[in-house]
């Protein structure tokens, strides 16, 4: 015999900056169309790479690569590279 459940509740509020990566790369692709991307093969073990073109962060004259186990680590390092800093959306979550 089972009991009966309590119902469901939303839980209301932003998505945190790990969980929102994929929003921050769009973003980012946005901004800084020059950088290229790759993702790790699904199944198996990798890194997200980000390969920054010469010139594109001002004072750099060289081709710098960022790799990270996870797509958030990855662009907390490009933040942290292009000094702009990850501004979530401050509008509310459409329902």
């Amino acid at each position: 015999m089972t009991s009966p459940q309590r119902p469901l509740r939303a839980i209301d509020g932003g998505l945190s900056a790990c969980r929102d990566s994929v929003v921050r790369l769009h973003q980012f692709q946005g901004e800084h169309s020059d950088v290229q991307f790759t993702s790790p093969v699904m199944g198996r073990h990798g890194q997200y790479t980000a390969l920054i073109p010469p010139g594109a962060i001002p004072g750099e004259p060289r081709e710098i690569i960022v790799k990270s186990p996870d797509l958030c680590g990855l662009m907390d390092q490009l933040d942290d590279l292009f000094g702009s800093p990850y501004k979530p959306d401050p509008r509310p979550p459409a329902s």
